[in-house]
């Protein structure tokens, strides 16, 4: 049947040749053969986001011819394929549009079944695609009708046909519970269950303990991916679990996602203490706040794993968290400080939206997993930053590496500005910390490098005395920058974030990563790689600033 099927499709160029001209495979002159091509009219599921488990079905504006279908990829004559989308390139477009593909192409498509069924085609992969991937559907030119025409694109000529989509997460699955390794408190009041994508339907019904307990309650975060199970309090003692017993935790496939999908099976063991968790819960410390302009984050620790809330509003005025959703929930907190004695648990909650210049109260609650709850006040005020810029920064110089590294600071602003203690922090494959040396003055308008030891000026034509910050050791922080990127951090005393420079660049031998204007915002559409007309600009005003990147 496949050399059949390979001597029909040896004899479509002929007879598309003869369609051109009017004549009929048999070489007679034939006014009544299709010259008219075949195009994709439709393809379903039409969405930009499928399930893994989709198939397609591509309808033609006419019948297909069933013997041009070919969906092996070793094939010489194939003609459908579905492959991830970062693997079509033009050099695997050309491939397609003589094939056969070469192994390493071959070996990324998508196995799938295709049947040409009168004018349409159904395409089903043999088995779910990866999740929360984008892929190409390419359905070759040499696809034909009846009479050897070939599909063609809108303007009427012979073209791959490319469809582009994306799957969604898969069937949804327990990603995570705060269950941890350690025994479970007999008392334990509320335990957490982290979802890989947003669900529905979970409740009562849907969550169950084995031996049973019964739960007082079960609530989604907004984001419906994290589950909090409030287990209901005993009728006399302290005890919500049987102590020294195994539970089980079990999810029913009740839970679905958002594209109807069941929950994935799931179960998780654990066993409890011989005694109720007694011990106090309290705030280790009182909480502090690092305001910014319009933002702030409330740090503060606790003595215990917990959960955390924060109010806020204006001094003296409502904890309504100024019509924003209230209250702010942090993180979790799980694991205590490394080296805390005794241990404490460190959290931080961002708060924005709001107004500079303003003070405002808030109070943090934290509440432990047994339900003891721990709270605190405190006022802060939001400032203007100062127009301080981390400007440019060149991790990989031509040259010896500690001679050309260097981060460059700028004052945009009108006044001078010191920076006496203030923290660089850099960022990669490992972490470093500079502190600016007492005193430091950026004058308005200026720049300053901080360095190693060993940086020379003369490698960028700078004079001995261009204002530098120097390290006591060769490179401006431990072993130096990271020729694979960094993100720099600048930071006042007192802990607030002025300015930073993510790993927004792939660093290039010779090129700094520089900002287009001092003002402009700490992301990545605001930095390029320096210009090879100009080079890196230490201690100058930015050659991107003038001319713009690169293209």
């Amino acid at each position: 049947m496949r050399d059949l099927l390979r001597r029909s499709r040896a004899l479509l160029p002929i007879c598309a040749a003869g369609a051109a001209l009017g004549v009929g495979c048999d070489g007679r002159v034939d006014d009544d053969l299709d010259r008219v091509p075949p195009r994709v009219v439709s393809v379903s599921p039409a969405l930009p986001i499928v399930p893994v488990t989709t198939s397609f079905e591509v309808t033609f504006s006419e019948v297909i011819e069933p013997g041009s279908i070919d969906d092996d990829p070793t094939s010489e004559e194939v003609t459908v394929i579905l492959v991830p989308r970062a693997e079509v390139t033009d050099t695997f477009l050309s491939d397609l549009r003589n094939p056969p593909l070469i192994e390493s192409r071959q070996a990324v498509c998508v196995a799938l079944d295709a049947r040409a069924r009168g004018d349409r085609l159904d395409i089903e992969p043999d088995a779910p695609l990866l999740p929360r991937t984008a892929y190409t559907l390419l359905i070759s030119s040499s696809v034909r009708d009846p009479a050897g025409n070939p599909i063609v694109d809108s303007f009427g000529l012979a073209a791959v046909f490319r469809y582009d989509f994306e799957t969604d997460a898969g069937a949804p699955a327990v990603a995570d519970t705060d269950l941890g390794t350690a025994l479970v408190a007999p008392n334990r009041r509320r335990i957490s269950v982290t979802f890989n994508q947003p669900v529905t339907n979970v409740g009562e019904t849907t969550v169950s303990f084995s031996p049973p307990v019964p739960l007082e309650a079960v609530l989604l975060d907004e984001s419906r991916t994290v589950a909090t199970l409030f287990v209901a309090a005993p009728q006399t003692g302290c005890e919500r679990f049987t102590p020294a017993t195994t539970y089980t935790l079990a999810l029913s496939d009740g839970i679905v996602a958002d594209t109807g999908q069941a929950l994935l099976p799931f179960a998780a063991e654990f066993t409890t203490g011989a005694a109720c968790d007694t011990t106090p819960h309290t705030l280790v410390g009182a909480p502090a706040a690092v305001a910014g302009e319009v933002t702030a984050t409330v740090a503060f620790a606790t003595n215990k794993a917990s959960t955390t809330l924060v109010r806020y509003g204006l001094d003296g005025g409502a904890l309504d968290c100024l019509g924003a959703p209230c209250p702010v929930a942090g993180v979790p907190v799980r694991a205590p400080t490394p080296g805390s004695s005794p241990l404490a648990f460190e959290h931080a909650v961002a708060i924005d939206g709001l107004t500079v210049g303003l003070t405002y109260r808030a109070v943090v609650s934290a509440e432990d997993d047994v339900g003891n709850v721990a709270s605190a006040a405190l006022t802060f005020t939001t400032e203007p930053l100062p127009k301080l810029a981390v400007n440019e920064v060149m991790v990989d110089p031509t040259g010896t590496e500690n001679a050309g590294e260097f981060i460059e600071l700028t004052n945009f602003g009108d006044v001078d500005i010191d920076v006496s203690g203030w923290r660089v922090e850099v960022t990669g494959n490992s972490s470093c910390t500079a502190t600016l040396p007492t005193p430091t003055t950026i004058p308005a308008g200026a720049f300053l490098l901080v360095v190693g030891a060993a940086f020379t000026p003369a490698t960028y034509g700078l004079a001995d005395d261009t204002p530098m910050a120097k390290s006591a050791g060769n490179n401006i922080c431990g072993s130096g920058l990271l020729n694979d990127g960094v993100q720099v951090k600048v930071f006042e005393p007192a802990g607030r974030p002025i300015s930073t420079m993510g790993k927004h660049v792939r660093p290039d031998e010779g090129r700094s990563t520089e900002r287009l204007s001092p003002d402009a915002l700490d992301v990545a559409a605001s930095f390029c790689l320096s210009r090879s007309d100009v080079g890196p600009t230490p201690g100058r005003q930015n050659g991107v600033t003038v001319q713009g990147c690169e293209p």
